[in-house]
């Protein structure tokens, strides 16, 4: 260990902490020993072997589709040439689920056993623990989107502008959106426009930095004019398996031609018990079938 890493030492306001809102903290990641760029080109070797490397190029904006990125945007170098050249590579690149990897899962755990007594008061039930290592060249942008786990993003060394929304903010992703999000994991729904810049967030992030992004609170990076580390522990809880679940009764009964009510709005607890038994009959079609149905409530998440 580094004489100068004393433990991630993630703050926030603990009082004013909610699950679904968007908030700062701030961290001591820097001088972690894991998180040197040396360290972090081997673990990249190692996870591009596993296919768990995402990259595209300095071309990407907020409006570019993030699903399709790294096909319209591809990165010009390998992912090992990238992460050893990155200050030149004009390239963003994700290291994927780093908690399959021994060494990175304790880091994992480090940062999110420091939050969870604080964030279990009011969000209980952390689980499907992962890990994401953003190593991003100058000016690269990571394009508009949202995710499924709740997300403590933290900055690591370099600066960025992160914008993010509440998740709550219906102009910007629409119930329909998070049903196809949530349900088969489409972001076709998902679109960034000029004008929710000012709805946003916004974040100028160096080392020491960071926030807290509840479930599907859309955003968008640009990076400064340095190369940037990035981690984010992600994480399920509760509410974020039960508003999935929701969403996705949403999205069954919208495709039957009903128009269900929105999260929130009445009638959840009928919809999550008529979807829990038909997926209960759907897991057991898959388990007969020898497929093994995903489970969220797993202490990490599978690569």
């Amino acid at each position: 260990m580094s004489e100068t890493y004393a433990g991630p030492r993630i703050a926030f306001d603990e009082d004013a902490f909610d699950p679904m809102k968007v908030m700062a903290v701030t961290h001591h990641l820097m001088g972690h020993p894991l998180l040197k760029l040396d360290k972090l080109a081997a673990l990249g070797r190692r996870l591009a072997a596993k296919n768990s490397v995402r990259s595209h190029n300095d071309e990407a904006k907020p409006d570019t589709s993030f699903h399709y990125a790294p096909d319209t945007h591809k990165a010009q170098w390998s992912a090992e040439m990238t992460l050893e050249r990155i200050a030149e590579a004009k390239a963003w690149m994700s290291l994927l689920n780093v908690q399959q990897d021994p060494e990175y899962r304790t880091l994992v755990d480090e940062i999110l056993e420091d939050v969870q007594p604080r964030v279990t008061k009011k969000d209980p039930g952390m689980s499907y623990r992962a890990g994401w290592i953003f190593i991003t060249s100058p000016g690269a942008v990571t394009p508009f989107h949202c995710d499924h786990e709740h997300n403590f993003i933290l900055q690591v060394a370099g600066s960025k502008t992160l914008r993010v929304w509440e998740p709550l903010d219906r102009e910007v992703i629409s119930e329909q959106g998070l049903e196809l999000f949530n349900a088969a994991h489409s972001r076709d729904l998902v679109k960034w426009r000029p004008e929710l810049d000012e709805r946003a967030h916004l974040f100028e992030l160096k080392p020491g930095m960071g926030g807290y992004m509840p479930t599907n609170a859309a955003h968008y990076v640009k990076n400064g004019n340095e190369v940037s580390i990035t981690v984010s522990a992600t994480y399920y809880t509760d509410l974020t398996r039960r508003r999935k679940l929701i969403y996705c009764a949403n999205h069954a009964m919208r495709k039957t031609g009903l128009s269900p009510s929105p999260l929130g709005a009445g009638m959840d607890s009928a919809k999550l018990a008529g979807y829990r038994a038909a997926r209960a009959v759907s897991h057991a079609v898959q388990k007969l079938r020898g497929r093994k149905p995903a489970d969220l409530h797993l202490r990490y998440a599978p690569a």
